[in-house]
């Protein structure tokens, strides 16, 4: 396996957080209830895309070049991605905590129906706030989904091989770690002294990426549909609120590294 790191520039900037509802049920965002096309997105990377294509089933469509060599910030920003912003149309993400023990229900999952090249596959991000101070913000990012075609979980697999496992965590552009452990190790850290640990953090951002690979190879992925803990009788909401989206804005302050395992 060859280890690449891939990093994220965002914009710090206060979030509002929903609490999660008890016995939450799930929202489903399609191009057939014209949700899937409301999501935000973010292309950081040079030559990267994301585009919603109209069709039945409608789609996005996010590719990155995965050009950039060197190593370096340009690099590290190589990505493409569609992103689910907490209380976007009844989305409640809750606390990593409840997020992950969501994934872990079936109740986190996004339909990949293409993905090319075919071994490096779409991955989640999850961007946390602090309950106690909104201008901490941490991104967990990456956890890999199944590594496959149709749906994609969060929180579910085998250790080592799936969506269980996060790779590293940035707060604020200073604190890096290289994780690659079960997300039941993450919760239990404490990134700022005072602070609760990350099972109690906030659940701004949920992202769905390609890239950060460095092997000149594009690679794209078609995704029809995300599901994510919510309430379906919420109105429908533009999701116009992040016009500059944490994950994935190309200045500010917060860089965000990411280490991947390449499989063949």
């Amino acid at each position: 396996m060859n280890t690449k790191i891939t990093t994220i520039v965002s914009i710090a900037i206060a979030v509002a957080v929903l609490s999660p509802r008890i016995g939450a049920q799930t929202v489903t965002f399609t191009s057939a209830n014209n949700e899937l096309q409301g999501l935000s997105t973010a292309t950081p990377g040079s030559g990267a895309t994301a585009t919603f294509v109209s069709g039945s089933p409608g789609y996005w469509q996010i590719s990155s070049p995965d050009n950039v060599g060197g190593g370096g910030l340009a690099t590290f920003n190589d990505t493409a991605m569609i992103i689910v912003n907490n209380g976007y149309d009844g989305a409640t993400l809750g606390t990593l905590s409840y997020l992950l023990a969501q994934g872990a229900a079936g109740n986190v999952s996004f339909n990949l129906s293409s993905m090319i090249p075919g071994n490096q596959f779409a991955y989640w991000d999850v961007l946390l706030t602090d309950p106690n101070d909104p201008h901490n913000q941490i991104l967990i990012a990456n956890a890999y989904s199944d590594n496959t075609t149709g749906a994609n979980p969060f929180n579910q697999g085998a250790p080592g091989n799936s969506s269980v496992d996060a790779s590293v965590d940035v707060l604020n552009g200073t604190t890096f770690s290289t994780l690659w452990a079960p997300w039941t190790s993450v919760e239990t850290m404490i990134p700022v002294a005072g602070d609760p640990t990350l099972a109690n953090w906030n659940v701004s951002q949920l992202g769905i990426a390609v890239g950060g690979w460095d092997t000149s190879r594009t690679q794209i992925a078609d995704i029809t549909s995300v599901t994510v803990p919510g309430d379906p009788t919420d109105p429908p909401a533009p999701d116009t609120a992040w016009t500059l989206p944490l994950l994935g804005a190309c200045v500010g302050g917060l860089a965000v590294l990411r280490r991947r395992c390449n499989r063949v």
